[in-house]
């Protein structure tokens, strides 16, 4: 949340002159001369023109970092990027960017960015489909269209959302017919949110039933007409959302990118058996409009700004606080479940929220009947479990819930010699309070999602497995962490040339639970190191882990040496390991994947990284 009281109602849109006109965070890529669209609650940047940019974004002219405004100063943006997706297989190339109005003249402040149709690099949609088997439509496969396209994104004063304006224009006198859409994110410690199905990155998605359309003005909008992204950890307080208004869509996801193909069932688009469904008039033009919203990390707050802009009008708020044994609990989960629908998951995940530092949560639904449930990460379940509710239009309903104290795990390792060493620890035992996961099958494709969050290691059904794992730092400590009270089994490791130690463990409400642990090197490899040439982390799309954390992982496995190889990327690790203080403990070489959707991907180091360059000099 903002921490400070904010300015009045303004909009503004400016070039980027110097450092401080940045949105800041762990995923920030802006750079002086990008653009800046800012109002009282949200600031984004538009990247220039230039093919600078990596993962899934090829060309500039897109917003590449968004945040809300914060006047303490602490940014947080997690946003990769979203880019137009056209005819399945190209995008825009954006070769002019200006600030069409600058917001001085009380009027929404306007970024115009405008260029061809070109190709999309990060996914090639027809090797894809060959390879299930099916034929891929030829209109579609890298098929150059004679469009240009023109995108205005527009920011007005007081509202948490960009309206996305894009005009196909038809070049030509014959009308023509195209797929439109956005591909989005790509990394970042935000957790994809798809209504009725939950956490995670399902496959593909199928569209809503068509007995759930009702017009908007009847109080209810089409259940796929928004995905959204919640923060966690790095990202925590912060969440976006991707709202339109066109009925029947759906996407699919691959490698960290959400595709969201508009106003069609992408199973039956990608096997030709769905056609082509925006026409772009001969010699005319065709603008097809969304939004991308930013909010305080809630999906509950980005169903509000959706229900706002599409006028859903019988709605009432769900409202309460959430406790540990009395004590309001911050950052806890609250999940609202609909009736299931034909053709979605086994579960309806509708709404999603997460408590603030008092323990409160709320938002508003359509007036009906829900399910709801209520947990926190290390916590049991809390009580009620579940909550039958019912909201009625212009009514509040108030549901509060309480979580049982966790029990605590303090963990310290050494070797042989008695000396401190980073490990791997892992508890091994039954989930007392596992995410109940939802299940979905689009065609002959399952995917599995998660209800409280996407971090789900028990996608194969079982409550028994792998309950919790963490990383021994360089002094060997796991700091005192929550755990949910039970029977475990803690193993301790650090890789092929350590022993293991194993000690049984039960955790108790409100206790702190002590194991020290003891290993010992097995075997010994003299002229050897222990090297891994693979390695991914936040700069990749697919990735969602810090360069701290990836240096963790990497030190706990017994790592000697290592090669970051993100996609289409060069990472240096180098300033990371020394600001950790392990570098008499492991070393790194800059490297890099070169990443092609058809032929495999390819590794290669040592390389040198250009620190001038947005992707550190990547080869394309």
């Amino acid at each position: 949340m903002p921490c400070g009281p904010g300015p009045a109602p303004f909009a503004s849109a400016k070039v980027v002159a110097s450092a401080a006109d940045l949105v800041k965070g762990p995923m920030a890529r802006g750079r002086i001369g990008d653009f800046l669209l800012e109002n009282d609650q949200i600031r984004a940047i538009i990247q220039q023109p230039g093919r600078v940019m990596f993962g899934i974004g090829t060309y500039g002219g897109n917003i590449i970092d968004a945040d809300l405004r914060r006047s303490c100063g602490d940014e947080r943006d997690s946003f990769e990027e979203i880019t137009p997706l056209i005819n399945l297989e190209n995008t825009a190339n954006y070769t002019s960017v200006t600030v069409l109005n600058d917001g001085t003249n009380s009027m929404p402040a306007v970024v115009r960015a405008t260029g061809p149709d070109d190709l999309l690099d990060f996914i090639n949609a027809s090797s894809t489909v060959a390879s299930f088997g099916f034929p891929f439509p030829a209109a579609q496969d890298d098929t150059d269209l004679p469009i240009d396209v023109q995108t205005d994104y527009i920011l007005e004063a007081g509202k948490p959302y960009v309206k996305v304006e894009t005009t196909l224009i038809n070049q030509t006198a014959t009308p023509i017919n195209t797929f439109f859409g956005d591909i989005m994110n790509g990394s970042g410690q935000i957790e994809l949110f798809t209504p009725g199905l939950g956490f995670g990155e399902p496959l593909i998605t199928d569209a809503c039933p068509s007995s759930t359309f009702q017009p908007c003005t009847a109080g209810m909008c089409d259940l796929c007409d928004f995905i959204g992204y919640s923060g966690e950890d790095f990202a925590t307080g912060v969440s976006y959302g991707y709202i339109h208004a066109v009925n029947g869509s759906s996407n699919f996801n691959y490698a960290g990118a959400s595709v969201a193909i508009l106003g069609r069932r992408i199973a039956f688009v990608l096997i030709g058996a769905a056609g082509p469904n925006f026409t772009i008039p001969a010699s005319g033009t065709l603008t097809i409009t969304r939004y991308f919203a930013v909010a305080d990390g809630s999906i509950g707050a980005i169903e509000d700004i959706r229900n706002d802009i599409r006028g859903v009008s019988n709605t009432g708020t769900l409202a309460g606080v959430v406790t540990e044994n009395g004590a309001p609990l911050a950052n806890a989960d609250v999940v609202v479940l609909g009736a299931p629908y034909t053709g979605g998951g086994e579960k309806n995940v509708f709404d999603h929220f997460h408590t603030d530092a008092a323990g409160a949560y709320g938002g508003t639904l359509p007036a009906g009947n829900y399910t709801v449930r209520a947990n926190k990460d290390s916590h049991l379940f809390g009580t009620p479990d579940p909550a039958n509710v019912t909201i009625t239009a212009g009514g509040t309903t108030t549901q509060n819930f309480d979580l049982p104290v966790p029990g605590r795990l303090v963990v310290a390792v050494k070797d042989e010699a008695s000396n401190p060493v980073p490990a791997k620890v892992q508890l091994v035992g039954f989930d007392p309070s596992a995410d109940p996961l939802n299940k979905v099958t689009v065609l002959v494709i399952n995917s599995t999602t998660g209800v409280f969050g996407a971090e789900v290691p028990e996608v194969d059904g079982l409550t028994y497995g792998i309950a919790w794992v963490d990383f021994a730092d360089k002094n060997g400590n796991v700091a005192s962490t929550p755990i949910e009270p039970g029977t475990y089994q803690v193993v301790v490791s650090h890789g092929p040339r350590y022993s293991s130690f194993i000690q049984n463990v039960t955790i108790t409400s409100g206790a702190t639970t002590t194991v020290n642990a003891q290993i010992a090197r097995v075997i010994n490899t003299p002229g050897f190191i222990s090297a891994d040439f693979h390695v991914h982390a936040i700069n990749s799309p697919d990735s969602e882990v810090t360069d701290e954390e990836r240096v963790a992982t990497q030190l706990a496995e017994g790592m000697d040496f290592f090669t970051p190889s993100d996609h289409d990327y060069r990472s240096d690790f180098t300033p990371t390991i020394t600001a950790m203080g392990v570098g008499n403990l492991i070393s790194t070489a800059t490297s890099a994947e070169i990443t092609t959707f058809d032929y495999g991907h390819f590794n290669s180091w040592p390389v040198t990284r250009d620190p001038l360059q947005l992707n550190g000099g990547k080869v394309d």
